[in-house]
């Protein structure tokens, strides 16, 4: 049992790494940092304190749904980052949790395999769209 229990988790270590994830193992559990958003956060001196989830979007799709883009371009240009460009184009959204006030995320916008767009999002200050350079403001 005790094989298989390690075969097991051998074989989702290599899965995920196959899938680009930094995979690290903490008290048994496997968590797993995507490689482009890892690199860019250490830039600006932020640890992520869990796993990256990815999801579709189109960018600048929801902007008519309240998504403030305007705030993300300006918080990703601060950086040198610049999406304006590419409105429309199917990209990627990376997610990762941070150590710091409670809810703050990064966010890593990604389009065929480079970083157009990152953004703070701290849930407990407004506006709740910072740069990945500026201090934590939440509680």
């Amino acid at each position: 049992m005790r094989t298989r229990r390690w075969s097991l988790a051998f074989a989702t270590v290599v899965i995920l790494s196959a899938c680009g994830l930094q995979v690290t193992s903490e008290g048994g559990l496997v968590t797993g940092v995507d490689p482009l958003s890892q690199q860019l956060l250490s830039e600006h001196g932020l640890r992520p304190s869990g796993p990256s989830s990815a999801a579709p979007l189109e960018v600048w799709e929801s902007a008519d749904e309240g998504v403030p883009w305007d705030l993300y371009l300006e918080a990703s240009q601060r950086i040198g980052l610049d999406f304006q460009r590419q409105r429309g184009a199917p990209a990627e959204l990376r997610t990762t949790p941070l150590e710091g006030p409670a809810g703050r995320n990064a966010y890593v916008l990604v389009l065929n395999g480079t970083v157009i767009g990152a953004w703070l999002g701290e849930p407990n200050s407004a506006p709740g769209v910072y740069s990945l350079d500026e201090p934590p403001r939440g509680p």
